[in-house]
């Protein structure tokens, strides 16, 4: 891996050759397939949401977190959306 590491770096240099930055590419690649999972298992990502949250859930605390960003004098309106290309019955 150390190997893969320093062509990475020579190949981030400034003024490295083509074959150099090609040599970096490949050993990018390689690292890549060396961390990736096998075919087939689920790529699991650090605090994502769990699967049991339900998007409204997740909406709410982003306005929520947003709300207590705001000056405390601020005018907050409650107005629905309105998108003008949907049509509305």
């Amino acid at each position: 891996m150390t190997d893969l590491l320093d062509c990475i770096r020579i190949a981030l240099t400034e003024g490295a050759t083509p074959e150099q930055k090609q040599a970096g590419a490949a050993a990018c690649c390689a690292a890549y397939a060396a961390l990736s999972p096998p075919p087939g298992v689920p790529i699991s990502v650090p605090h994502a949401p769990r699967a049991g949250v339900n998007v409204d859930q997740v909406l709410d605390v982003a306005i929520a977190k947003l709300r207590t960003m705001l000056p405390p004098d601020a005018d907050v309106t409650t107005e629905s959306l309105r998108f003008p290309f949907l049509a509305t019955p």
